[in-house]
C-alpha cells in the first residue's frame, strides 16, 4: 500500500483547507500543466497550484493524497482559505518538508 497521505488533525471542523507545493529550486507545481514552474500569481486565484485537503467526516481531521510527483524533497505550504476561491492572502496554516520516492511518503518535517 502506497504511503501518501499527509494528514492533520490541527485545524477547525469546517475550514476550508489547501495546500501548495514546491520543489527545491522554488518552483510551484502546476496541477494542471503537471509541471513545476516559476511563480505566477493568476495561477494561485485560479487553484492551478492548489491542492484541496479532504475533512475525514465531521472532525478536525484533514487529509491531502499526495500528487504523482518524481522522487524528491518537496515543501509543501498549508493555507487556511478565507473567501471562496484560494487568494495569495490566504492565511498560512503551516508548512512541511517532505521527501517523496515517486511513491511513497518517506519523512515528513
Amino acid at each position: 500500500m502506497a504511503n501518501n497521505l499527509i494528514q492533520s488533525n490541527s485545524f477547525v471542523a469546517g475550514s476550508s483547507i489547501y495546500c501548495i507545493i514546491a520543489n527545491q529550486a522554488g518552483q510551484f507545481w502546476n496541477a494542471t500543466t503537471s509541471a513545476f514552474e516559476s511563480f505566477n500569481s493568476s495561477n494561485w486565484t485560479s487553484a492551478k497550484y492548489c491542492f484541496a485537503w479532504s475533512q475525514v467526516g465531521s472532525t478536525s481531521i484533514y487529509n491531502l493524497l499526495f500528487p504523482s510527483l518524481t522522487a524528491g524533497v518537496y515543501d509543501v505550504m498549508i493555507f487556511l482559505q478565507a473567501g471562496g476561491s484560494p487568494a495569495a492572502t490566504d492565511s498560512g496554516a503551516g508548512s512541511a518538508s517532505v521527501q517523496w520516492d515517486g511513491t511513497n511518503i518517506l519523512q515528513a518535517w
